[in-house]
């Protein structure tokens, strides 16, 4: 079942073959109660997708949700639509640090054939199947149990208790190297979740192939902190996208624990957050080796109140040269050009005519204020406008301008899928 952004779904309703139940709305009812997520809106027996998209999967039902741009579909077919906002989802993510999905090529999976959830578990294994075939990592560890040889340091009360009429045997403790580590067990608890979870015999069978060899393994559930200890070297840096998978898979699996009810697995992003690290990302790339640099974190402090409580804005992008340079940096295929200091600001809306919201123009007057800018720009989708627009804010009483522009940014094309 397929839903886009911003469109609501009825108990009752049959979507994509699917009929949405009403024990499916209770499951995601109880989901969003208990994590309160934002990616869902809940009503009367239905419920609204927000602009978080992604993947929910309630039992047996998968419900994808697609972004999509269009504010209608001039004619298009919704089939087509899915294909390609699909694909463009997927490009998008696949530009998030830690996440490589090109290994979904159109020759092992057909995007219109599969859902969203596929395509992560489709790459999560690729990635860990060559893990595998290339090793996995070892690492020291200390083991305490019963031993037929001596090695390490006796533990007395152990061997007392274990060993007192088996003289044969010495319960010691001693390091030894081997693959019972934090890196692997990651990998094994995905896999073990993506066996249960995907509805695809196909990803089953490689995942159960892949765990044949872990199925005496058994470990508490990992944690957003087991996660945070991990320093990736030289001999573990070829884990780095299979972790993020993993990580991706593990924390937002949202298991409902009452005897009877249906499970909710949620793999869901933020298009606000993803449109901005696309652009980033896409920014980077065509500066290259020029003399600009792009900053993501930079702040200011906006507001201090007597007591010492703070507030800090922080735009999306800063984009400044790094040194004396007339260099102008044309981005995006001339949708933009930069020739100075200029503050960047992503909005993930469509805008039918080139008149910005009161909020976002007042928020870039902030941003020109704080970093003593004389340009900033907000970058839309590239939907219905796709001229450059420029503004000016006027502040008589300074006699100065600055200046804001509208820069419409063609969305990410979808590249090397069937």
């Amino acid at each position: 079942m397929i839903l886009f952004e911003h469109e609501r779904l009825r108990v009752g309703e049959t979507w994509d073959s699917e009929t949405f139940t009403l024990a499916q709305f209770e499951a995601i009812a109880r989901w969003k109660d208990r994590t309160n997520h934002p990616g869902i809106e809940l009503g009367h027996r239905s419920l609204k997708a927000t602009q978080w998209v992604g993947v929910l999967q309630i039992g047996r039902l998968t419900l994808e949700i697609l972004p999509k741009a269009e504010a209608d579909r001039d004619g298009t077919s919704r089939t087509d639509l899915v294909k390609k906002w699909k694909g463009i989802l997927l490009e998008m993510i696949g530009r998030l640090e830690g996440f490589d999905l090109r290994a979904s090529d159109k020759a092992s999976l057909r995007l219109q054939d599969h859902t969203l959830l596929d395509v992560f578990f489709h790459a999560f294994l690729t990635q860990t199947e060559t893990i595998l075939r290339e090793g996995l990592v070892k690492t020291y560890r200390q083991v305490a149990t019963n031993r037929t040889a001596w090695r390490g340091r006796l533990l007395v009360s152990e061997d007392l208790k274990r060993n007192l009429v088996h003289r044969e045997r010495v319960f010691t403790a001693a390091m030894e190297f081997d693959v019972h580590n934090t890196w692997n067990r990651i990998l094994v608890a995905a896999l073990r979740v993506l066996s249960r979870r995907t509805g695809n015999a196909s990803l089953r069978a490689r995942a159960g192939a892949l765990l044949l060899p872990f199925e005496d393994w058994s470990f508490p559930r990992l944690r957003d902190e087991d996660f945070a200890r991990l320093r990736f070297d030289r001999r573990t840096e070829r884990y780095r996208t299979a972790i993020e998978l993993a990580r991706l898979i593990l924390l937002e699996c949202n298991p409902d624990l009452e005897a009877g009810r249906e499970e909710v697995f949620s793999l869901l992003f933020d298009m606000n957050v993803l449109w901005e690290c696309w652009v980033a990302h896409e920014i980077r790339r065509q500066i290259g080796t020029r003399p600009w640099r792009l900053r993501t974190q930079s702040s200011r402090q906006f507001w201090k109140s007597e007591e010492g409580a703070r507030k800090a804005v922080r735009p999306d992008l800063l984009l400044e040269p790094t040194g004396a340079t007339d260099e102008a940096l044309e981005l995006f295929g001339g949708a933009f050009t930069i020739s100075e200091k200029t503050v960047l600001d992503t909005k993930w809306k469509v805008l039918k005519s080139a008149v910005p919201s009161d909020a976002d123009l007042k928020q870039m007057f902030v941003y020109n204020e704080l970093w003593a800018v004389k340009r900033c720009l907000l970058l839309y989708p590239q939907v219905h406008l796709t001229e450059f627009v420029s503004g000016m804010f006027r502040a008589e009483d300074e006699g100065r301008e600055t200046n804001c522009g509208l820069a419409f940014v063609p969305v990410p094309e979808e590249k090397g899928r069937a």
